[in-house]
């Protein structure tokens, strides 16, 4: 293998529109998702992940744009590879497990074709054993618990061992903490047998937790496409900052291209401020919404800084604080949970962000379950 094909994408999906009928719910969306890589699209319900997945599965057509799989196209108008030409494996939301066979013939199912009968039976006592399920080879899906089903739905689609995983929001129908445990078994197992993946959910946890690059889609478009960090610390417009994390969106002013001045009510601080939109250069004077993760701000009796606690919602190691500042706008503040300051009480707040992601002034502020303050 030359380096060139060690490095190009194993999954390309380019300017992609997609939908139903001649409808489109997915406009215009490109990514790309390197060899034993773990992508994940994540959005709230609606915002078209499925729709994407199931144009890469080949169970949808595209309108417009193209669907690579290993530099070879799969989709494009014109061009429609059929679901069991590509390779690829899936993983439904429900399971999608036969209820009158056995875990042993469930995993067996997506081998019928590919191998003898001997070897067939080999590669479903190596899945089983992979997925911690070879004790219960013969039991049947209502004898199993819902995270057991899900592992057979794994090893189901991983047992032809497919170019690409696809996952349908595995874990929805499971309680949090399975969730979370299943979600780090899932990673491990996919990058132990160096499987490509490409997940959707709604759940940024579970995202996070699983994914190393994620797309942000919102009303079928793509937001930005990243890591974890990325997506947290440099969100590329306000409905990115809103959907990952928690934070505030301060009033302030651009004093040089890397520099802001943020107005705390009867305080100003001075920060190192980036810009997060593309293309977007803000000149001094420039006014501007300042993004405020609740690590950014401590409390500090001393500091002339002054708030009023509005809520607090208890995280065992640390509190986060709803705080409301002179000037009438809202701020969150992550606190050590020994701090007691009762709701209602003044609280001394002291900034201290190592930067400040800026965006051009807004009247109107559309991220979502954001405490936005402009």
């Amino acid at each position: 293998m030359t380096r060139s094909e060690r490095t190009a994408p194993w999954l390309a999906i380019e300017r992609l529109d997609a939908g139903y009928g001649r409808k489109a719910v997915v406009e215009r969306l490109s990514l790309t998702l390197a060899r034993g890589s773990i992508g994940c699209l994540l959005g709230p319900s609606g915002c078209g992940k499925t729709t994407v997945l199931r144009a890469v599965a080949g169970f949808e057509p595209v309108l417009a744009g193209e669907i690579r799989l290993d530099g070879e196209p799969v989709a494009r108008p014109g061009l429609q590879v059929a679901p069991e030409h590509r390779r690829v494996g899936m993983v439904f939301q429900d399971h999608a497990l036969f209820p009158h066979l056995s875990v042993a013939a469930n995993v067996a199912f997506g081998l019928h074709g590919l191998r003898s009968r001997a070897g067939a039976a080999e590669r479903v006592a190596q899945m089983l054993a992979t997925v911690g399920l070879a004790a219960l080879a013969q039991r049947h899906p209502h004898e199993l618990s819902g995270g057991q089903q899900q592992r057979v739905a794994l090893a189901r689609a991983l047992a032809p061992a497919p170019r690409l995983l696809l996952l349908d929001e595995p874990f929805s129908s499971l309680d949090a903490d399975l969730r979370e445990r299943l979600g780090g078994e899932l990673r491990a197992l996919l990058k132990a047998q160096g499987t490509t993946a490409l997940l959707v959910t709604h759940d940024q946890h579970e995202a996070f937790a699983i994914a190393d690059e994620i797309g942000i889609l919102h009303a079928g478009r793509l937001q930005q496409w990243g890591s974890a960090g990325q997506l947290y610390h440099r969100p590329a417009n306000r409905f990115v900052a809103g959907f990952v994390g928690e934070g505030s969106l301060l009033p302030g002013e651009m004093l040089d291209s890397q520099t802001a001045r943020l107005e705390l009510g009867l305080a100003r601080g001075t920060r190192p401020a980036r810009c997060a939109e593309d293309g977007l250069a803000l000149a001094a004077g420039a006014a501007v919404d300042l993004l405020v993760r609740p690590q950014d701000v401590a409390v500090s009796d001393d500091s002339p800084v002054q708030a009023r606690l509005l809520a607090r919602a208890f995280r065992g190691a640390e509190t986060l604080y709803t705080l409301q500042l002179a000037s009438g706008a809202s701020v969150l503040a992550l606190v050590p949970s020994q701090h007691e300051h009762a709701v209602g009480s003044a609280v001394g707040l002291r900034l201290q962000p190592r930067d400040l992601v800026a965006y051009r002034r807004s009247a109107a502020v559309s991220a979502p379950a954001l405490a936005l303050a402009a």
